[in-house]
């Protein structure tokens, strides 16, 4: 058997241009790979809380408890509920312990207590790699792309004259 060889033109070097696609190439790759490890191996240190709403009544078949006599980290937050009428947030211990199954008594009106659970998974290490990864990547593939046109344009892309030339 005879050992193949490829032909290779001693003349071609690799240019300035061709380096510079493989930079950009290089930085698309390692934009994907860190949006890879934002999504893949970083923890996304999600937390529980629970979302409560208000709600007036006129009577209850639930304990009763008076606003003040919550602790402070929760009289807050059911103030702000009432007083905006919005959904607040608390811990999930607190909720269970101070809130659960039970209305509350704020200023002299009845306000039956709605819990549910919530997962915030907001911010983080995780969502900083994911967004910068992607940005990076597509500044990169961009810039690949970019840089393809300008040094191989002219024999993809040719000009009128060059054209009429061929035929």
């Amino acid at each position: 058997m005879a050992s193949e060889t490829a032909d290779r033109d001693p003349e071609r070097t690799v240019g300035p241009g061709e380096v510079a696609i493989g930079v950009a190439l290089v930085v698309f790759l390692l934009g994907g790979g860190v949006a890879a490890a934002g999504t893949f191996l970083v923890s996304d240190n999600c937390e529980t809380q629970y979302g409560v709403s208000l709600t007036k009544v006129n009577e209850t078949d639930r304990r009763v408890v008076e606003a003040g006599n919550l602790s402070r980290e929760v009289q807050e937050p059911v103030g702000i509920a009432v007083r905006e009428n919005r959904t607040v947030f608390v811990q999930p211990d607190q909720y269970r312990s101070e809130l659960a199954n039970r209305t509350v008594q704020f200023e002299g009106t009845l306000y039956e207590v709605g819990g549910r659970e919530f997962e915030d998974c907001a911010g983080g290490a995780d969502d900083v790699l994911q967004f910068g990864g992607f940005w990076l990547a597509v500044l990169g593939l961009t810039a690949a792309a970019l840089l393809a046109v300008v040094q191989y344009g002219s024999n993809w892309f040719p000009s009128d004259e060059e054209y009429r030339r061929r035929d």
